[in-house]
C-alpha cells in the first residue's frame, strides 16, 4: 500500500522532496534573472526580439530527456556531466522561454499614453521601465514565472538519471522494481509539489498585486 510505503520511507522521501525543490527553486531564480532582463532589453527591439524568442524557442523544442542527455556530453570535459549542475541547467533553459515571452508581450502591452505621461514628467527611460512599464506588466511575467515553476516541477524528475537527485528516483526505481506503491508515492508528491507551487506563485501575486484582487471582486 502507498500509506505503508511512505511510513516505511518518509525519511527519503523527505531528503529527495527537499532536494527537488532545491534543484526548481535555483533554476526559477536563474531563469527568472535572464528571461525579465532579456524581456525588458529586447522590448524596444522587434528585430532582436524575434531572434531572442525564436532561440529560446528551439530550445523549448528540444526533447526534456534529450536534452539532459546533450548538458551530460557539453560539462563532461569540465567533470560536471552529472549531478545537479547539468540538471539546473537543463531546468534553467526550458525555464527562460516563458519568462522572456511573457515579459515582452507585457512590456509592450503597457499604454504608450501612460509611458508619455510618465517622460512628462521628467522621468529617465530607466526610471519609466522600473516605476512605470515594469509595475505594470508584473501580472503576465508572474504568470510566465509560475507556468515555468510548475513545468521545472515536473521535468525536475528526470534529473535522477543523470545523478541530480530528487523525487524521479521513486518513480523510475520503482518502474524498475515493479513496485507499484513506490511508483504512486513518488508521483503523488510530484503533483502536490506542484500544486503547492503553483498556490503559493499565485499567493506572492496577490500580495505584490492587491489591487487585481480588489477588483475582481468588486466584478463579482
Amino acid at each position: 500500500m502507498v500509506e505503508t510505503f511512505i511510513a516505511g520511507y518518509g525519511t527519503e522521501m523527505l531528503r529527495r522532496t527537499l532536494q527537488h525543490i532545491s534543484m526548481v527553486s535555483v533554476a526559477l531564480v536563474l531563469a527568472a534573472s535572464i528571461g525579465v532582463s532579456l524581456g525588458m532589453v529586447i522590448s524596444g527591439h522587434e528585430r532582436v526580439a524575434r531572434w531572442v524568442i525564436g532561440a529560446a524557442s528551439v530550445l523549448f523544442t528540444i526533447p526534456s530527456l534529450a536534452l539532459f542527455a546533450l548538458l551530460v556530453v557539453a560539462l563532461a570535459p569540465i567533470r560536471q556531466g552529472t549531478g545537479i549542475v547539468p540538471a539546473v541547467t537543463a531546468l534553467t533553459l526550458y525555464s527562460v522561454l516563458p519568462i522572456v515571452r511573457n515579459t515582452w508581450v507585457a512590456l509592450r502591452q503597457v499604454d504608450p499614453s501612460t509611458v508619455q505621461a510618465a517622460q512628462g514628467m521628467g522621468m529617465t527611460s530607466g526610471q519609466v521601465m522600473l516605476r512605470v512599464k515594469l509595475p505594470l506588466a508584473l501580472p503576465l511575467i508572474m504568470a510566465g514565472v509560475r507556468n515555468a515553476a510548475v513545468m521545472d516541477v515536473g521535468m525536475a524528475t528526470i534529473a535522477t538519471l543523470i545523478g541530480g537527485g530528487g523525487l524521479g528516483y521513486f518513480i523510475f526505481e520503482g518502474i524498475a522494481r515493479a513496485n507499484r506503491s513506490m511508483v504512486t508515492a513518488g508521483t503523488m508528491v510530484i503533483t502536490l509539489l506542484g500544486l503547492a507551487v503553483n498556490g503559493g506563485l499565485l499567493a506572492a501575486e496577490e500580495a505584490l498585486m492587491p489591487g487585481r484582487r480588489g477588483m475582481r471582486e468588486h466584478r463579482r
